[in-house]
């Protein structure tokens, strides 16, 4: 019997700790037999492979070779998989609770759909923000959710797989292109993971805008001027902003933070 969620995670020198810590997540789910976990390994030197090889037992697939980037690693799991549903879970990110895919299988059993999307909390070394998922219509502006709180349909994944010539914005071009071909979306209105705030995107902030500018005024072309001013303004002011994140004290940042999502809350006190 196929399994009905394929969980991959895509690593390279991840670090022992941070990979254990999602591999944990996974296994805890109360309902692990219905779970494969893939680990897609870009030739690690950190000790992390040796690391799997000794937990292969509890891990489904893993395949650990040299690859051209993030993205044809997602693929390459894709490709392999072979539950019904992706979720690609970041080492170091975790699932909310151990209750998390149990719930969404029972939501998706009942309401038929081809992507499903969460909240996040997004874990900061002294704090937490509740990243609530955005409406559909915000789309063009910005991606409506963390990759790591998102489901999709292998066959979906499998019939488009992420263009890997985006480096750090395929995830966001197979969602903007689910969305003009009419796919069904999904709301779950609960955390699906805690993820870390260091991605690869996030340390590619540049490139990222310039990458979402592009496919943004591909997918929607009527709206293609706006788009374009929108992004364009973001990118010229990129330089100061990122210039504030620097200069500005911790404490004053977390304030900022709290003022932003208005859930902002210190680390102790998250459950």
């Amino acid at each position: 019997m196929s399994p009905y969620f394929s969980v991959i995670t895509v690593t390279y020198n991840p670090g022992i700790c941070r990979l254990e810590k999602t591999y944990l997540s996974v296994k805890h789910q109360t309902i692990h037999k219905n779970i494969e976990y893939i680990i897609i390994d870009g030739d690690s030197k950190d000790g992390s492979k040796e690391w799997v090889i000794e937990h292969k037992h509890d891990i489904d697939i893993f395949i650990s070779e040299p690859d051209r980037g993030i993205y044809d690693a997602m693929n390459k799991g894709v490709q392999n998989a072979h539950g019904e549903w992706i979720l690609f879970l970041n080492a170091g990110d975790v699932l909310y609770s151990d209750d998390t895919l149990n719930n969404i299988l029972n939501l998706l059993i009942k309401n038929p759909t081809d992507c499903l999307y969460g909240d996040c909390i997004q874990e900061y070394p002294d704090y937490v923000v509740y990243d609530k998922a955005e409406s559909l219509d915000r789309l063009p502006y910005q991606m409506i959710a963390s990759h790591q709180s998102m489901l999709c349909k292998r066959k979906l994944l499998l019939e488009y797989p992420f263009n890997i010539q985006y480096k750090v914005c395929a995830d966001f071009d197979f969602i903007c292109r689910m969305y003009t071909l009419n796919c069904s979306f999904l709301y779950y209105n609960k955390p699906i993971s805690i993820v870390e705030p260091i991605g690869f995107s996030s340390h590619n902030i540049n490139k990222n805008l310039l990458e979402k500018r592009a496919i943004v005024t591909k997918y929607f072309p009527k709206q293609k001027k706006r788009l374009y001013f929108y992004y364009t303004l973001k990118i010229i002011l990129l330089p100061f902003v990122a210039l504030l994140k620097k200069i500005i004290p911790a404490k004053l940042l977390y304030i900022i933070r709290k003022r932003k999502y208005f859930n902002a809350s210190p680390k102790d006190s998250h459950t």
